[in-house]
Order: structure tokens, then sequence, then C-alpha cells
């Protein structure tokens, strides 16, 4: 068994182990698994993995393709959302899952980024991306955190034609 890959549990961030082995016929197998290191200091928003709502939605108020209407989430996908610095979250997909999961258009269209947690549970949105087509976010508004049901709900607003009305619970 050859191991590689390299965590430094001193740094937030995510980090990928590969596992690679062959039999005794020859046959070769790898496996890799994320590690997450996160910042330990205290917050009302827990590091881990949040569930998205089937009642959350795109709305689309642009000219674009598909640009008609409203479409609730056809899945519960989860999103891996965690604290890099005191006040400073990362989130595996700011639109919960939409092209990547409900879509099926794999990982490299999740809008990634990072988000503040303000003192009155607002968020404001840091930076993000979207791999698949090399933008970002325009904003995020409506943000709150209650940490009495552990659920983060925003609107994500995305390339002046699309809001993502996310509603994500911790797992």
């Amino acid at each position: 068994m050859k191991v590689s890959g390299s965590v430094d549990t001193n740094k937030a961030g995510l980090y990928n182990i590969t596992y690679s082995a062959v039999n005794v016929d020859g046959f070769a197998k790898n496996v890799t698994r994320k590690v997450v290191v996160y910042d330990p200091t205290p917050s009302p928003l827990e590091s881990g993995l949040y569930k998205v709502s089937k009642s959350s939605n795109r709305t689309s108020f642009g000219s674009g393709p598909g640009s008609a209407g409203s479409s609730e989430f056809s899945s519960e996908p989860t999103i891996l959302i965690y604290q890099v610095s005191p006040g400073k979250f990362y989130t595996s997909d700011f639109i919960g899952g939409y092209y990547e999961v409900g879509r099926g258009y794999g990982a490299t269209y999740a809008m990634t980024g990072n988000f503040l947690l303000n003192d009155d549970l607002t968020i404001t949105l840091v930076d993000s991306r979207i791999d698949g087509w090399g933008d970002g976010l325009d904003d995020v508004v409506n943000g709150s955190y209650s940490p009495e049901t552990k659920t983060l709900t925003y609107t994500a607003q995305y390339a002046l034609s699309y809001d993502f009305n996310i509603i994500a619970t911790k797992q």
C-alpha cells in the first residue's frame, strides 16, 4: 500500500490523501479521500455537512436560457461548510448543488467560496467561483443563520439572471 498526499493540521483547508495498491494478479486500485481541517475557534455556525432542503429553489428573471420561472431542487444534496479563520467560512457550493448534483454537471459546476458570519448572524459574501463557467456570484443577500435550528438561509444572486434561494441545515 502506498499513501500519497499530506495534511497540514495547522492550516484550514481541504486535503486529498490517495491510497494505492496492486494485488497479486497485478490489478491496481487507487482510492482518494478528502480530509477537512477547520479552524476550531468557537462559533455559533458549526463546521460540517449541511443538507440542502428541497424547498430551496432557483428563480429566474433574465432573458437567457432557462430564464422562465422558478424551479425547486429535485434532491437534497449536502454541502460542506467549515471555518477557515474566526468568523470566515468556506462553502463547497453556494448554490446548494443545483448544477453539480441536481443537473448532473459535476464538481466543476459547484459555486465554491467564502463568506463572513457577522455578529448579528447575517452573512456577507467574500468571494466565489464556479470553475465550469469561470465566474462567480453577483452577491449573497438576505443571509442569516439560526443557531436554534442550525439552519443557514440566503439568496445567492448569479449572472444577473438567477436567484438561488438556499435553505441548508446542519447534519
